[in-house]
């Protein structure tokens, strides 16, 4: 009876978590929702909050895939060398965008919006796992849903703090950044969730390498964190016999961590031989570059989180049970190699705030078990609160304030629309930086310079590009040419650089707004 009535329970606690998530995943609508209804007319919002430099070049790749490619090219570069069967997940947006028939920013948000929602879904899970008591657990979930750090405050000191400017590094940030943050917490979350299950076998095993290949085409770098933090708490395991019945043993996870190793480790090799082997794959690594900031940084970045998660480590009646060590095993290794010597140590931080939040529970617990000031628990994730409302309402005030990075000006998408439709797929566009960001993302050409890490020599083809449109040259359709490019595009960011229509001296193919198209001259 009593094991029905607890079955019962958890099963109300499943629904409750499914619930959560689902308001979670559509209140994440809300900002955009907000940043495209305060646009000022006539412009029109663009669709992104975040890093809108990527969010083109995630929809560029999407461009790609609905064109019905496996095969991804660097569409910011005008010689961009052979097919890669890279940035899978981008691609296979796109092909469900050519197969649905929906705008791709629709398909984009839609994709983001169930990946938030599969996130809480599995970030709940490993909780269940993870932590056996209800109220640790809630509030470890809650903090991994809402929580942020203490940017709010190091931010007007002047101090960089990761929960401002890395928006992997926390739940609802991933959350609102992109479909594949969420998603990679999603997979990530059911790994460790599976990894702590007390029967595993073959079944397990392959689930494993599944949930492994996932990862590794959504975000291989996830995997990285996730196989260190599963290794290094079996090597604990392994390492104290005393504690095993039985003597020293692997603990039962190993199939899990196997699994997860050959599903993820091929496309880790494959990726690390392709940036390797490909001649512009290999330029654009090279200055693809986001190392870590200072420990500070991650300290205020975290914030109350990782001071309770410190408390929740220290819990003596915690620390021999498998989740417990799980937990530690996984905050010490992810915190280590957010300062390997790799380019892109700040992208290992994804995941973190998972094991973060599970022993802030348990130490925030521990706190209210005491009796020491009951609401401590509100009073921490209210100024948990802050950091994300800030991050979320900066996009929405900048798109008010008309920022013209996240929105589209008076027949900006007419002119890509015309681009899409009557030139040649391959065409080289000569833009300004942020038109050249976006033209790819609309329309099958190419441009001189259009991302900081996409654009083989990335600086220089900025500068070159700029310094086009600031010298104004005698025939701007002849220098064109002679950069290599098929069209100019002259619109209110060429003219703010120095080069306006009337200077070009001929007729353009296409006028719309502001927005005027001139064949190249060859030189």
């Amino acid at each position: 009876m009593l094991r029905l009535q607890s079955a019962v329970m958890e099963k109300r606690r499943l629904a409750q978590a499914a619930a959560i998530s689902a308001a979670m995943a559509l209140l994440s609508l809300l900002p955009y929702a907000l940043a495209a209804s305060s646009a000022p007319q006539p412009t029109e919002f663009a669709g992104f909050l975040l890093n809108p430099i990527d969010g083109f070049s995630y929809l560029a790749k999407m461009r790609q895939g609905a064109a019905g490619s496996w095969g991804f090219e660097l569409p910011y570069a005008a010689e961009p060398g052979p097919p890669a069967f890279i940035f899978t997940f981008y691609l296979a947006l796109g092909q469900f965008t050519r197969v649905v028939g929906w705008p791709p920013i629709v398909t984009y948000h839609a994709a983001r919006v169930l990946a938030v929602f599969l996130m809480g879904i599995a970030g709940y899970e490993f909780f269940r796992q993870a932590i056996v008591e209800e109220r640790p657990r809630w509030l470890a979930y809650g903090l991994f849903t809402l929580g942020s750090g203490l940017g709010w405050i190091a931010g007007p000191l002047g101090l960089r703090s990761s929960d401002l400017f890395i928006p992997e590094s926390i739940g609802w940030t991933a959350g609102l950044a992109n479909p594949h943050f969420p998603l990679a917490f999603a997979l990530v979350a059911a790994s460790a969730s599976l990894a702590l299950r007390t029967h595993i076998g073959l079944r397990q095993a392959g689930l494993g390498a599944l949930l492994g290949l996932a990862l590794g085409l959504v975000q291989p770098l996830a995997a990285i964190s996730l196989l260190a933090g599963l290794g290094a708490w079996s090597l604990w395991v392994f390492w104290r016999p005393a504690e095993v019945a039985g003597g020293r043993r692997w603990p039962p996870a190993s199939p899990v961590l196997a699994g997860l190793a050959v599903g993820a480790g091929p496309w880790l090799a494959y990726d690390v031989w392709l940036v390797a082997s490909h001649p512009v794959l290999n330029a654009w690594n090279q200055q693809n570059q986001t190392p870590s900031p200072s420990p500070l940084a991650y300290l205020m970045g975290f914030g109350l989180i990782l001071v309770f998660a410190v408390a929740g480590a220290l819990r003596s009646n915690q620390t021999a049970k498998p989740s417990h060590r799980l937990m530690i095993a996984w905050v010490v290794t992810s915190a280590l190699l957010l300062y390997a010597p790799f380019n892109l140590q700040r992208r290992l931080v994804l995941g973190m705030i998972l094991p973060l939040a599970g022993l802030a529970g348990v130490g925030l617990d521990r706190w209210l078990q005491a009796g020491r000031w009951p609401r401590l628990g509100y009073l921490v994730l209210i100024l948990s609160l802050p950091s994300n409302l800030l991050v979320t309402a900066a996009g929405i005030v900048q798109s008010a304030a008309g920022d013209p990075s996240l929105l589209f000006q008076p027949g900006e998408r007419a002119a890509y629309d015309w681009l899409a439709d009557n030139v040649a797929a391959g065409s080289v566009v000569l833009a300004g930086p942020r038109t050249g960001n976006r033209l790819p993302a609309y329309a099958p050409v190419r441009v001189l310079y259009g991302h900081p890490f996409e654009t083989p020599e990335a600086q220089a083809r900025r500068r070159m590009v700029e310094a086009f449109f600031s010298s104004q040259p005698a025939s701007p359709a002849a220098a064109a040419g002679s950069l290599g490019a098929d069209f100019l595009l002259i619109g209110p960011e060429e003219a703010e650089l120095g080069l306006t229509a009337d200077m070009v001296g001929s007729e353009p193919l296409f006028q719309v707004g502001s927005y005027n198209l001139f064949e190249a001259s060859s030189p």
